[in-house]
């Protein structure tokens, strides 16, 4: 899969603490999402790796998807 211009080449570095701050239907459906890949992994998923997987496929979303999805939230 090809990256669109402008995203950030992946390479394996160390990783570097970064926060967020969610609120609770955020939580909630990061807590809802992580279930739902657990019950089709064969290995325990973290929230933090389902975030990484969609922050990568975020890096396939039109931008503008990603405004509509944000004019929704706020």
């Amino acid at each position: 899969m090809t990256k669109p211009t402008g995203v950030v080449p992946e390479k394996k570095s160390s990783s570097h603490p970064k926060s967020f701050r969610l609120n609770g239907d955020d939580i909630a459906n990061l807590k809802q999402i992580t279930a739902q890949v657990n019950a089709v992994s064969r290995s325990k998923v973290s929230e933090t790796k389902v975030v990484q997987a969609l922050l990568q496929l975020g890096t396939g979303i039109a931008p503008e998807r990603i405004v509509k999805a944000l004019k929704e939230i706020i």
